[in-house]
């Protein structure tokens, strides 16, 4: 009895090791695959680039010239004839039919994630979705449109549901105000545990046992 007893406190301890590895590996393996992902998606094209016109098949040259590359264009952009040159640059792109639509919606969604705390978000909301038994996190994006509120004869609110664990990807869904329930919860603190899937929760926030 004693054997397996003992047996057994070293399993449970094996397991907890386990999971205590487990919490200590995953996020910095996770960290690791998407800087390696980054690093091959910008690295790969500039590579070849080099490689065919100078003669120089460097492994990391590509991301360097990236990462050189990202710092010199927002120095440009916060200097006056750059911010000139840059900004003629942009109107390029919004006059051509073709990339007007795709570059103003890159750009609006890249400045709402990277700075959360602006008003793109209106604020942070509890929906029923995708049943009536089951909620979502929402961000509210607007008061809503006039014409969709006088045809349908109620109050529509433009609630934006991202997915997880990528949040500039999800479903707009036009949804009467009663059914929408507002939450103390700031845009910044959504986001993170909309991408962490629940993991990671707001500091000042203590759950009750149920």
């Amino acid at each position: 009895m004693a054997g397996r007893e003992g047996g057994e406190g070293i399993f449970k301890k094996l397991g907890n090791y386990f999971l205590t590895g487990l919490v200590v590996i995953t996020p910095a393996a996770i960290t690791i695959y998407i800087l390696y992902t980054l690093f091959s998606f910008f690295d790969r094209p500039l590579r070849g680039f080099f490689a065919k016109i100078f003669g120089l098949d460097i492994p990391g040259l590509g991301f360097l010239t990236v990462a050189l590359l990202i710092p010199t264009v927002g120095m440009l952009a916060t200097n006056f004839i750059g911010g000139k040159i840059l900004k003629k640059f942009e109107q390029l792109f919004i006059k051509l039919p073709v990339t007007r639509t795709l570059y103003k919606t890159s750009k609006q969604l890249i400045e709402t994630f990277l700075h959360p705390e602006r008003d793109a978000f209106k604020s942070v909301v509890l929906v029923r979705y995708p049943n009536e038994n089951s909620y979502a996190l929402g961000f509210i994006t607007g008061s809503g449109l006039n014409e969709i509120n006088e045809k349908t004869e109620e109050k529509l609110l433009p609630v934006f549901l991202p997915t997880t664990p990528n949040p500039t990807s999800g479903w707009l869904l036009y949804l009467p105000e009663r059914d929408v329930i507002p939450l103390n919860l700031s845009v910044e603190d959504a986001l993170k545990i909309i991408v962490s899937g629940g993991i990671v929760q707001p500091e000042r926030e203590v759950w009750d046992e149920l």
